[in-house]
């Protein structure tokens, strides 16, 4: 891969370099605590609809929607962990990252599972028909939603394809993107260096250096450095950067009033590490609207 330098990029997911940092960093030194959360949801999922059918269609299969998915975490865990169910399960991952979505078939460990190069706010076109039993948003990603209505719209979507009654939409939104934790910060300022787990002798230098909130919106600077050592002992970069990353901040109870508008609402929060994950169920009588 050739060198880059000074580019300024808003994202971590616009080259190989920010792709696997990003997946060295998350749950390795970024804690991580929702894979329990998905596996029961899951696990659930089949309990619900069973309870709702009467006569439960076999070739209708069970959909499990995963967007921003990156490398494949979520769908992996459930595929390892919950191989036992994939005989009647369909999973999909979706993101607008082909990097990401490259790492994600790469690793993957199960062949029923597809990766999609797709927007979140059309998911009707994605599902073509077909009710989502299972919709996971994980780690807080649709803080990435702030510019005007793109939240509305996203939801306004998640209506259109949650299955009604059984459904459930897991959407997580990070604590530090709730008005009242807006200047605190995701993580800590200061510099992280991890070690490649792809290419052989890369490392990567991470710093936090500014946060600034205007109105609704919480950016990050950022500065992000690949490198390697020469045989002399001195750094090689490999690929320089300053970037800015931009967050929706949300009021306590938002989230919920907003979701009501489109059929959704939510029955159950839960709190894992740095994370509120609002569980969402689309009401039936909304179907025959």
């Amino acid at each position: 891969m050739p060198p880059m330098t000074n580019q300024e990029i808003y994202d971590m997911y616009s080259s190989e370099y920010h792709c696997d940092y990003y997946d060295c960093v998350v749950g390795d030194v970024v804690p991580v605590s929702d894979a329990g959360v998905y596996r029961q949801a899951f696990q659930q999922m089949h309990i619900l609809r069973a309870q709702k059918s009467q006569q439960p269609d076999p070739a209708d299969r069970y959909l499990v929607l995963d967007i921003g998915t990156g490398s494949g975490r979520v769908l992996n865990d459930l595929a390892a962990t919950e191989g036992h169910s994939l005989h009647t399960t369909d999973l999909m991952g979706i993101d607008n990252s082909q990097y990401m979505l490259d790492r994600a078939e790469a690793r993957a460990l199960a062949g029923r599972i597809s990766w999609v190069l797709h927007s979140a706010f059309d998911l009707e076109s994605l599902v073509a028909g077909r009710e989502v039993d299972l919709l996971i948003f994980a780690i807080g990603s649709i803080g990435h939603f702030h510019a005007p209505a793109q939240s509305e719209r996203f939801l306004e979507q998640v209506g259109c394809v949650l299955r009604p009654g059984s459904g459930r939409a897991y959407i997580s939104i990070r604590d530090c993107c709730f008005m009242e934790n807006a200047t605190l910060g995701g993580q800590e300022k200061g510099v992280m260096e991890v070690a490649s787990k792809t290419f052989p002798g890369v490392l990567y230098r991470g710093e936090l250096v500014d946060v600034r909130v205007e109105g609704r919106v919480r950016f990050d600077r950022c500065t992000f450095q690949a490198f390697r050592m020469d045989a002399r002992g001195r750094e090689v970069t490999l690929e320089e950067n300053d970037y800015w990353t931009t967050m929706r901040l949300w009021e306590k109870g938002e989230l919920a009033v907003m979701a009501s508008g489109y059929g959704l609402v939510v029955v159950d929060t839960v709190k894992a590490i740095d994370e509120t994950i609002f569980v969402l169920r689309k009401e039936p009588s909304m179907a025959t609207l």
